[in-house]
């Protein structure tokens, strides 16, 4: 469902012209689809996974529910399968209940269309679609086009999630710790913390910590 048109601005228009610059890349897939990741080391540190409870309750709004179950499939594929994935359009617009059409007329692409219009997705030279792997925080001028009742719940869970995601690194430090002490290697370690449901960055950030507190080099 598209966002109604809002009233025209300085900075309306100004978001209207970098959206259509954006535009200019059309998605363009045939039977199959290439995800990959969006590296962005600012965002992949202060960003929020697109599985949070704060992409559920600002980012909606914004990007629409089909988008963000595609931006969530994308991830928790992403954590499977860390080089990237491809997978029909058929299996993975039904997955979403976007149906099994392709082109460039299905809800699949018109999905994937404005996760790339919105800059959470873009085309690489290689083909593939990139999505990122964690979603910024909302901006003044975005909470200010929100919904009252959602935009006052900002602080709060903010803070909640932040509050999560230092637990959760927490628990991952000690885990990968105890791990090493019992002999466990890098590589199955990763493997381990990611059954338990540890996000990558997560691990790797808790593998890296560990390591420099023992003095070896990455």
């Amino acid at each position: 469902m598209e966002l109604a048109r809002p009233k025209e601005t300085d900075d309306v228009a100004l978001q209207g012209k970098q959206l259509e610059r954006s535009r200019r890349v059309t998605v363009d897939f045939k039977d199959t689809i290439r995800i990959t990741s969006w590296v962005d080391p600012m965002l992949d540190n202060i960003g929020y996974d697109p599985r949070s409870s704060y992409v559920e309750h600002f980012w909606l709004p914004i990007l629409g529910p089909s988008s963000i179950w595609l931006l969530r499939r994308a991830r928790s594929l992403l954590e499977m399968n860390p080089t990237g994935i491809t997978i029909s359009c058929a299996e993975l617009g039904g997955s979403l209940g976007l149906g099994d059409t392709k082109g460039r007329s299905s809800l699949l692409t018109k999905t994937v269309q404005r996760c790339v219009d919105f800059e959470v997705a873009k085309m690489t030279h290689e083909g593939s679609i990139a999505f990122r792997r964690r979603l910024a925080p909302l901006s003044v001028r975005q909470l200010q086009r929100l919904p009252k009742s959602i935009a006052e719940l900002h602080p709060s869970v903010s803070r909640e999630v932040e509050y999560e995601m230092s637990l959760e690194t927490l628990r991952a430090e000690r885990l990968a710790a105890t791990l090493f002490e019992l002999g466990e290697t890098p590589d199955s370690i990763v493997i381990q913390l990611t059954k338990w449901n540890f996000s990558r960055e997560v691990t790797e950030s808790a593998i890296c910590k560990y390591r420099e507190s023992q003095g070896v080099s990455h």
